[in-house]
């Protein structure tokens, strides 16, 4: 199922008017003029239900393994490909395999 089939799911549900088989689009929907604000209002909805439904639960599939190369004297290191809604499951060394654990602010 596409963005646009599940929005016109929502619509039919609703009893209201789908967006039409010629309203195609790869980028966000905010960018068509063809799509009635209503619309728009239920892709706004989907999204946040995916949304939620993505931040419920730990989901294996998606899962990254970023490596990130450490040196000695710098403490903090930027993840690529992450975002606020990540989230970090385990830290591993990878010469050994032990795992890093977080330590609080009063520990160190």
């Amino acid at each position: 199922m596409t963005y646009k089939d599940i929005i016109n799911a929502v619509l039919r549900r609703l009893r209201e008017t789908s967006i039409g088989a010629g309203a195609s689009w790869t980028g966000p929907i905010y960018n068509y003029a063809n799509v009635t604000d209503y619309q728009k209002l239920i892709g706004d909805l989907v999204n946040e239900a995916k949304r939620e439904v993505e931040d419920a639960w730990n989901w294996s599939i998606l899962r990254a393994s970023p490596t990130v190369t450490t040196s000695n004297g710098t403490q903090s290191y930027s993840l690529t490909g992450t975002n606020e809604r990540s989230r970090i499951l385990m830290a591993q060394e990878q010469s050994n395999g032990t795992l890093l654990q977080e330590m609080s602010d009063r520990y160190l």
